[in-house]
């Protein structure tokens, strides 16, 4: 009688032991798939910042470019104040000699 009742423990016991195992192994592969599914948004996040990074230089660079603009636009605008002054200060001569010639003649 008892080596049955061994005999029915130990099949017990091993099945119990499979059931387990199979817990196991379902649970390694639940483990895995996360793994994967977390890899998978890393990889998607790691793009998505790259692509960000990729708009923040263009942005950067236009940033730059329109700056380099304004310098020019400055530059130009402070070459064409001197010329204007310039312009003035020969019409104020020539108005002066026209003034000058008109009271000669007076």
């Amino acid at each position: 009688g008892r080596a049955v009742t061994a005999a029915s423990q130990v099949t017990k016991l091993k099945s119990q032991a499979e059931a387990l195992r199979r817990q196991v192994v379902d649970a390694e592969e639940v483990a895995f798939a996360k793994l994967d599914a977390i890899e998978v948004e890393h990889g998607q996040k790691d793009e998505e910042i790259s692509l960000l990074q990729g708009k923040l230089q263009a942005s950067g660079d236009e940033l730059q470019s329109a700056r380099s603009e304004r310098d020019a636009l400055q530059a130009r605008l402070g070459v064409a104040g001197v010329m204007i002054s310039g312009m003035n200060a020969e019409l104020r001569g020539v108005s002066a000699g026209i003034w000058d010639a008109l009271g000669g003649l007076g």
